[in-house]
């Protein structure tokens, strides 16, 4: 049997077949880079838009305030002139510091979350409010103290009771002193304590011996300023 030889014909349509799938191949590949490297890239980015973050290396946006400094309790008064505030925050964040609503400094908190500022006061009522920015800008809620710094000494008057007073009669050997102080303070009389009302005004008793009897008042109030009045009376039966 011989041997079927192609014809002209069937060669030329055999490289027409050939060229049409090297295009069709050259066309896949082009397509598959064009959805891989722009059309992906695209898709990624109007989901992440979508949800809220439009940053392809897949970092979300703080939007977390930081905690509320914290710390520890100051006094109520003082007489200094400033008091040291130690305490805890966010790590690598800052403390503002604000007094009588007006912002003062800012406070660096440490790696470990800790920070200390000397904080100088103002004669009078010193209202104190703390709250955190972290390196996001978020802002904490903050935390308000009291202060008040009170240089003045505690005032202490007597009701019938003066220096060198004269006293008589066996019905005033235990003797009653009345008088008023600064409200909150702590008052003695010869190292005893004596029970101060919250409106500064007391009342206690002394026995007295015959002679010359020496009465010795100390009072501190809470910012810790001190008056001292010692007064001399005489007893006799």
């Amino acid at each position: 049997m011989a041997k079927r030889i192609p014809s002209r014909l069937a060669r030329r349509q055999g490289k027409k077949m050939a060229r049409q799938s090297l295009l069709m191949i050259l066309l896949a590949i082009a397509g598959s880079l064009i959805f891989l490297f722009i059309i992906v890239p695209q898709i990624v980015q109007l989901f992440f838009r979508f949800f809220g973050s439009g940053d392809l290396n897949f970092n979300p946006e703080d939007t977390i305030p930081p905690q509320v400094p914290v710390i520890s309790p100051p006094p109520e008064a003082t007489k200094e002139s400033s008091v040291v505030l130690d305490g805890f925050g966010e790590a690598k964040s800052l403390v503002v510091v604000v007094i009588n609503g007006r912002e003062i400094d800012r406070a660096i908190v440490d790696d470990k979350g800790q920070f200390s500022y000397t904080l100088k006061l103002d004669e009078g009522e010193n209202l104190v409010s703390l709250y955190g920015v972290d390196q996001a800008d978020n802002e904490s809620a903050s935390k308000q103290y009291v202060i008040i710094r009170d240089t003045k000494a505690p005032s202490l008057v007597f009701e019938d009771l003066n220096n060198d007073k004269q006293i008589t009669g066996r019905d005033q050997q235990n003797f009653n002193i009345k008088g008023e102080t600064e409200p909150d303070s702590q008052l003695s009389l010869n190292e005893r304590n004596i029970y101060v009302r919250s409106d500064g005004t007391f009342t206690t008793q002394i026995y007295l011996q015959e002679g010359d009897n020496t009465l010795k008042f100390v009072v501190v109030d809470q910012a810790g300023n001190r008056t001292e009045q010692t007064i001399k009376v005489n007893f006799k039966y």
